[in-house]
């Protein structure tokens, strides 16, 4: 019966390497270096060094932390499993939600694009950037460089490499061409 047991157990652990590395990496890999990166990143935009310590008083912590969980984790992973079932999914959902909601408020104030073309009839001057795109939506540019970067990546067919080349390339070009500004 022993035997028996501890390969019920290992096979149990096994089928959930999945789903729960998919809740530790979106928790502990993705949400809070793109969440805490992002507030260090933008203080740091603006000159301010407070940005860079709490990044790395943060990052102190959160080792520690882990180390301390890491344990405890290994202890009780099956009691875990058993109690919350269901709710796992729910909590994931919940925090990969949050998580883009950060990322996308901050794509106005971080990325930044700028037509400085302007239609001009007669007397009339209408500024293509201030009149037409931001009264469609204010930072419509930002939110369409940023949707094609991410389709571009979830595609795979170009390295990030090869995306961030692709994006200064494009950027120079058009800046050359007057179509973007600063």
């Amino acid at each position: 019966m022993g035997l028996k047991s501890k390969n019920a157990v290992q096979a149990f652990k096994t089928g959930m390497m999945g789903p729960l590395a998919g809740v530790g990496d979106t928790l502990v890999w993705v949400l809070y270096p793109t969440i805490m990166g992002s507030i260090s990143g933008y203080m740091a935009l603006q000159g301010n060094p407070t940005g860079a310590i709490i990044w790395l008083l943060l990052n102190v912590i959160f080792f520690f932390f882990r180390m301390k969980l890491f344990d405890m984790g290994h202890s009780s992973g099956l009691k875990l499993i058993t109690a919350l079932g269901d709710r796992l999914n729910i909590f994931t959902e919940s925090a990969s939600i949050m998580g883009l909601t950060v990322v996308g408020a901050l794509i106005p104030s971080v990325v930044k694009m700028n037509i400085p073309i302007e239609f001009k009839t007669g007397k009339v001057t209408l500024p293509i950037q201030t009149e037409i795109l931001d009264k469609i939506m204010p930072a419509l540019l930002p939110a369409v460089l940023t949707y094609v970067v991410y389709k571009l990546i979830a595609s795979k067919k170009l390295s990030i490499t090869q995306i961030i080349f692709l994006v200064i390339g494009l950027a120079l070009v058009c800046s050359f061409f007057g179509i973007l500004g600063v």
